[in-house]
């Protein structure tokens, strides 16, 4: 287990070596850890974007070579299958949102100053 699927209480505590200290070490952990759950969400629906295309390909040589005698067998579940499709859709667009936020926030922290 790599040190960032633990939680962060369990991790073994490292030497400060460039003087950031352990809130910049937490925040760089964080975003990388935010990177790489999109990064996956991103994959999950790349790859069921391509089965789902699959089968609706599958499913129109069906058509066209047999009109109607063709096997449709492949759009069983089909609506299920897209409607989870579309959830990992909106999970990404908020993982994104959330992420451009946190961006966001980080960023005024550097604009503000004393008066």
């Amino acid at each position: 287990m790599s040190d960032f699927d633990m939680p962060r209480e369990e991790r073994p505590k490292k030497p400060g070596g460039s003087g950031n200290g352990p809130l910049a070490q937490r925040l760089s952990e964080e975003f990388i850890n935010a990177q790489n759950s999109l990064e996956r969400t991103v994959q999950e629906l790349r790859s069921r974007c391509r089965a789902l295309n699959e089968r609706l390909h599958q499913t129109l040589r069906e058509l066209e070579i047999n009109n109607s005698g063709a096997n449709i067998d492949q759009l069983a579940g089909f609506s299920e299958e897209s409607m989870s499709v579309e959830r990992l859709g909106r999970l990404l667009v908020d993982q994104r949102e959330l992420l451009e936020t946190a961006i966001d926030n980080t960023r005024a922290v550097t604009r503000r100053r004393l008066r």
